[in-house]
């Protein structure tokens, strides 16, 4: 099975200096280095349908200055009826839970997937968190490499990095905060990277990881999609610029 914790655990991603992007990858050309001032911590694991449930019974779907926040449209209104919107999005993640059926200890620990960006925006700010850069998610999987979990997800396996985060290519593709762009370097200092929501004229946002199908897959693997799009392969996990107090650090 996925060595996935009952309760989600976060990483310490060090303040440093990290190697980023692949030549040999499309559109996460070129390598090079970015340097963190300061130190973040990421969600171990991608989101789960636990912390979707954390989400709706504290009235995230309510809460309509987190969706403002996020982007959403200035008029937006909570849906009708939230039970609904539950059931939808279980069964946008059919295809998922099929291939993760018995793989898992819990239904709630299935990665939460089908959310749009603005949505995932939404849900990060809920739990004071964010959605990673891009160059966060690819540090926080420095060193990732395959396990010998293999068989728990038939043809695809779990990759871990050096901190111990995991991802599982092949699979599930993650959002991030930024605006895509198929050139990966961007003259911009200590910045963390390009957010969508400042981005002139890019359209799409950048996901990292995998969606089936994928071939020759890297930790710098990229592509851009339209922040209302969703998929059932497409999660996320948060970030947060300082360690929260209800999360334990992995490792610790």
């Amino acid at each position: 099975m996925w060595d996935k914790s009952a309760k989600p655990v976060v990483i310490e991603v060090p303040a440093g200096s990290y190697h980023i992007g692949d030549e040999l990858v499309p559109d996460a050309s070129p390598r090079h280095e970015k340097h963190f001032a300061e130190s973040f911590w990421i969600d171990r694991f991608p989101v789960s349908w636990r912390d979707y449930e954390t989400f709706v019974a504290g009235g995230g779907y309510g809460k309509q200055e987190l969706w403002r926040r996020a982007g959403a449209d200035s008029d937006w209104q909570m849906p009708d009826s939230v039970d609904a919107s539950c059931r939808g999005l279980i069964e946008s993640s059919g295809p998922l839970r099929n291939r993760l059926s018995g793989k898992v200890h819990q239904s709630s620990d299935l990665p939460l997937t089908g959310l749009s960006w603005f949505a995932a925006q939404a849900f990060c700010s809920f739990f004071s968190a964010r959605l990673p850069f891009e160059s966060e998610w690819e540090a926080a999987m420095q060193g990732a490499q395959p396990t010998s979990q293999h068989d728990p997800f038939t043809q695809h396996s779990v990759w871990r990095g050096s901190f111990s985060c995991e991802c599982l290519p092949g699979l599930i593709e993650e959002w991030t905060a930024d605006a895509f762009s198929p050139c990966y370097w961007r003259a911009d200092g200590y910045n963390r990277g390009h957010h969508l929501k400042s981005a002139g004229g890019s359209s799409d946002a950048s996901v990292r990881g995998a969606p089936p199908g994928t071939s020759g897959f890297t930790i710098s693997w990229r592509k851009g999609k339209s922040p209302n799009e969703t998929s059932p392969y497409r999660g996320f996990r948060r970030v947060w610029d300082m360690l929260p107090s209800d999360l334990p650090v992995w490792g610790e």
